[in-house]
């Protein structure tokens, strides 16, 4: 087989790996099965060289040689980390950490076709150094404004608070630091709006790649003359601290993208990765997401739900943190809007009903309603003060029903099957 076939074919076999993030080093040495990489001056060593499958399905090792270019595979965490440390409400934080990872895993996808398409064009592997180095351009400019956008968000949570909207009703627009600023902004410098304004919904510094203006708290009045025109860009449209989203669903990578589907090594090293992605957006607010499992999407009109009234709000939040619990034990679970007679929730596919109480009382009856009134096929109760013997009783008689159950306390917050 010809050197160039089996360069195209090693491609190939890693390619299908969405969520990680490709990139080219230099082969330091070979040693056995694995080699050094030398990645961005970062020696890395133990770089397994993965078998590719020639024309007659057998297996085949591509030993590069000393100071070859070799593609490496790494999990992607640049994005993550620019917004892993904001200092926000836990919330805010869950749907920020699992809209950067489903933006990483479009990216990926993306640069895996980049690479794909520069090779496939003769089949020489340093044709893939162009794309590559496009990618790494690209993925520092969206980790400084992930990293703008996460503190605008922190700031925004923090000028929204009722104390500090008391003695500083509104914001002042601060001019960029860059050395060259941008046109975009500049209408905006120094003008002050009132905090209420519809404007800062759709303004606010982070709305520009790389941008480098900032705002303040200000008691002085709000200026004549501001300009209402919104400035956004695909992909930072919104205000993160309102959307929960760092990076907006109309992200090229996102809104231009084909359907992607993971390869079952990658579906079984993250398992609700493929769910991640294929989400509806627009019917579903992503609330938690983590690799190894765990998966939160929850209906925007049960959420609209839950701000209808004091009540509503109290049983959202009762809820949600139920399902939240949930997701954080791998679960993939959906939060679905309000149906008289139905589930509160879809847990790995399966319809299910949240109970939450303190005490024994009612718990068969619970579960009897769940199954034969809700339409359930699992009752799922939250104890929140521990476990007792007569609670112990009456899941024994729920088992005894053949009712499926799960459980967990509100200290431990550790899933349970019965």
């Amino acid at each position: 087989m010809e050197t160039t076939t089996k360069i195209k074919q090693y491609i190939r076999h890693i390619a299908p790996q969405p969520y990680t993030e490709v990139r080219l080093g230099r082969v330091v040495s070979v040693e056995g099965d694995t080699c050094t990489i030398d990645l961005d001056g970062l020696e890395i060593d133990g770089v397994s060289l993965r078998p590719v499958q020639d024309s007659s399905n057998l297996p085949l090792r591509i030993t590069p040689a000393v100071g070859a270019f070799a593609i490496v595979a790494d999990l992607s965490e640049t994005l993550r980390k620019a917004v892993g440390m904001a200092g926000v409400s836990q919330d805010l934080q869950d749907q920020w950490l699992a809209n950067v990872s489903r933006f990483a895993a479009y990216k990926a996808a993306r640069a895996t076709d980049m690479i794909r398409e520069a090779v496939a064009a003769d089949g020489v592997i340093t044709d893939g150094i162009n794309p590559l180095r496009a990618h790494a351009r690209y993925l520092a400019a969206e980790a400084n404004t992930a990293r703008t956008r996460a503190r605008t968000g922190k700031q925004w949570q923090q000028f929204s608070d009722p104390d500090h909207a008391r003695l500083f009703p509104n914001i002042r627009w601060i001019a960029s630091r860059s050395a060259t600023p941008r046109e975009a902004h500049m209408p905006f410098y120094g003008r002050v709006w009132a905090k209420t304004d519809p404007f800062w919904q759709h303004n606010q510094p982070g709305t520009l790649w790389n941008c480098k203006c900032d705002w303040e708290e200000t008691d002085d009045p709000v200026t004549t003359g501001n300009p209402q025109k919104n400035i956004e860009v695909p992909g930072l449209k919104g205000n993160p601290a309102e959307t929960g989203q760092i990076f907006s669903e109309d992200a090229p990578y996102i809104a231009k993208a084909s359907k992607i589907e993971l390869d079952e090594t990658t579906k079984e090293a993250f398992p609700h990765l493929q769910q991640l992605i294929e989400t509806d957006t627009k019917q579903y607010r992503i609330d938690y997401y983590n690799d190894g499992g765990g998966l939160l999407t929850s209906s925007y009109a049960r959420i609209e739900e839950g701000n209808t009234g004091k009540q509503e709000l109290q049983k959202f939040d009762k809820e949600h943190n139920m399902c939240r619990i949930l997701a954080q034990n791998k679960h993939d679970v959906v939060y679905l809007r309000s149906r008289e007679g139905y589930y509160d929730i879809l847990i790995d596919g399966i319809p299910a009903d949240l109970k939450k109480t303190k005490s024994h009382n009612h718990i068969v009856d619970y579960a009897k309603k769940a199954i034969r009134k809700q339409h359930a096929n699992i009752v799922i109760f939250e104890f929140e003060d521990g476990f007792s013997p007569q609670i112990w009783d009456e899941l024994n008689k729920v088992k005894s029903l053949g009712i499926p159950c799960y459980y967990f306390t509100s200290t431990e917050k550790i899933v349970h099957i019965l």
